[in-house]
Order: structure tokens, then C-alpha cells, then sequence
């Protein structure tokens, strides 16, 4: 998928979002829709992923050329961040209103990020 396919995905799940908050004719959760850094260590490139939000669930993943390092992922982090920001610009154009979309701080990558990847180094060096 590209860059720009994954900020159409997102746009067209919170019209998703949207169109659910109509039918059930109130506020669902603020952040129904966000967006995730996915950083494991046996894979090459740091992935985004989009948790779908209306059934059947199903997840949207976009391969960035971003490696799995602290510096990948903060460059990883720094382009979902891109990628909502440009989301939300087309939604308020093409919808005329306000728009949430979630994505965590790089405080809650980092503490996870260490660990996964100390413990896969000390499995390494065991071998």
C-alpha cells in the first residue's frame, strides 16, 4: 500500500466511524479511530497499522522504510504523525467538520520498545 493509499484508508474509516455514530444516533468513544507504530524486532522496517472500527474488523498495515531501531521509530512515529495530520485535512475538507484521530506519544513506544528489544538481543546472545 502507499502512503497516500493509507491516508485514504484512514479517511474512509472515520467516514466508517462517522456513519456508525448516526446510526446508533450518539457519541461512540472519542478515539474510535487511531493509528499505531508496529516496531517488532524480527521484522525489518517499522509498519503503521489502522485497527479497523466497524465489522467485520480488520486491520490496515503500511510498510514504512523506516528501520526497527529507536531512530527508526521515532522517524516511523514522526511520519503516522504526517499521515493523520493529512487525514484530518481531508476530512475537514471534503466533510466540513472537526475530526480525533488517536496516536501515542513516544513515551509509550520507548519503554515497550527497550524491553522487546533487550530481551531479543540477550536470546541472541545465548545462542
Amino acid at each position: 500500500m502507499t502512503k497516500q493509499g493509507f491516508v485514504e484508508a484512514l479517511v474512509a474509516e472515520h467516514k466508517a466511524v462517522r456513519a456508525m455514530r448516526i446510526k446508533f444516533g450518539r457519541q461512540l468513544y472519542p478515539e474510535l479511530l487511531s493509528i499505531e507504530v508496529d516496531c517488532h524486532p524480527g521484522t525489518p522496517v517499522c509498519r503503521l497499522v489502522i485497527r479497523g472500527t466497524v465489522e467485520p474488523m480488520h486491520w490496515i498495515t503500511y510498510q514504512t522504510n523506516h528501520p526497527t531501531t529507536p531512530e527508526g521509530l521515532l522517524c516511523a512515529h514522526h511520519e503516522a504523525v504526517d499521515i493523520v495530520y493529512e487525514a484530518v485535512r481531508l476530512i475537514a475538507s471534503e466533510l466540513n467538520e472537526a475530526t480525533g484521530i488517536g496516536i501515542s506519544t513516544m513515551q509509550y513506544y520507548q519503554g515497550w520498545f527497550a524491553e522487546t528489544h533487550a530481551s531479543t538481543t540477550a536470546e541472541q546472545d545465548n545462542l
